[in-house]
Parts: structure tokens; C-alpha cells; sequence
């Protein structure tokens, strides 16, 4: 087991942070999709270890502060930043799009025969407890 040395300085943990800087802005950049912004907060999180003057026991974990502020930060960007958009759909493709859906009556008609339909492919004897069960639910 070997041990950690202990960072009693901020050089040391610029040097773990030089190390990890790539490795950083990776993982933000999955998060964000944009290396620019992913490079941003890799920077600002090491600034504010900086300004704050914050020491770590062991190198393992300035990582997982590296690491974890990172990801924490790139969490809130995202949930800041997420913009609804909206847009106007046009009559032509409103049409377009209820195609694909049915309506409130050709539900109620197709239903029953579905079921109907399903229940034919059980044994009898299931068949005929399903249709029971279901029995209150049918629109006939």
C-alpha cells in the first residue's frame, strides 16, 4: 500500500491539476458538448481552489475534487441553461402529424376488437378468465 504524499502547498496541487487538465476537460466535454465551454470551467474550478486556498491531504483526493467539481459544475450549466424552444407549426404540418394518431372514437372502436383479437391467441380456459376480468372495462 503506498502512501499519498501530503500537499501542504498550492504548487503541488497545480502540478496534480496540470496532470489532470486533459482528462478534465474530456469529461466536461461529454457532459457539454462544447470543448470551449468544457475548458472555461476546468479553468474556473482550479481558480477557485486558488482563490479559496484549498489544501488536500493526498493526491487521490484532489482527483476526486477535480473530478467531482467538475462534473458538478458542467450539471449546473446544463440545468441554467437549458432553453425551451418553441416553434409555430403550420396547418400543412399539424395534418402531417395527426396522421400518426388516432382519434378519441377510432379508439374506442379498435380497442375492444384488439383485445378481442389478443385473447384469441390464450388457451380457452385463460381466454375466458381474462374476458372476465376485463368484462367491467369494455365499452360495449
Amino acid at each position: 500500500m503506498s502512501t499519498s504524499k501530503i500537499e501542504t502547498d498550492l504548487s503541488d496541487c497545480k502540478e496534480n491539476f496540470d496532470d489532470l487538465y486533459a482528462l478534465l476537460c474530456l469529461s466536461a466535454h461529454k457532459h457539454l458538448q462544447n470543448l470551449e465551454l468544457s475548458e472555461r470551467i476546468v479553468q474556473e474550478v482550479y481558480l477557485d481552489v486558488v482563490k479559496d486556498e484549498i489544501t488536500f491531504k493526498n493526491e487521490n483526493i484532489a482527483t476526486r475534487y477535480f473530478y467531482n467539481t467538475v462534473e458538478i459544475k458542467c450539471k449546473a450549466y446544463i440545468r441554467n441553461n437549458t432553453i425551451v424552444q418553441l416553434r409555430v407549426i403550420s396547418k400543412s404540418e399539424l395534418q402531417e402529424i395527426e396522421k400518426h394518431f388516432m382519434t378519441k372514437e377510432d379508439v374506442i372502436i379498435v380497442n375492444p376488437k384488439l383485445i378481442e383479437m389478443a385473447l384469441n391467441t390464450l388457451p380457452i380456459d385463460l381466454a375466458n378468465k381474462m374476458r372476465i376480468s376485463i368484462g367491467d372495462y369494455s365499452s360495449k
